[in-house]
């Protein structure tokens, strides 16, 4: 059985990251910007497609 420190040094970042995750993904809606991704951007990414496909 686990001691008490050893359940809070589970638990406690568990909670942390769980936290972390759900702001990270809700971001935008918590500071009501929406964020778009450049055409700069996009065209790296197909780029990079294409060299991936060669």
């Amino acid at each position: 059985m686990l001691s008490a420190e050893a359940w809070a040094t589970l638990i406690v970042p568990t909670i942390l990251a769980v936290v972390v995750m759900f702001v990270y993904g809700f971001w935008d809606k918590i500071t009501r910007k929406e964020y778009l991704v450049d055409d700069e951007i996009l065209g790296y990414d197909e780029e990079l497609l294409k060299e991936e496909r060669a």
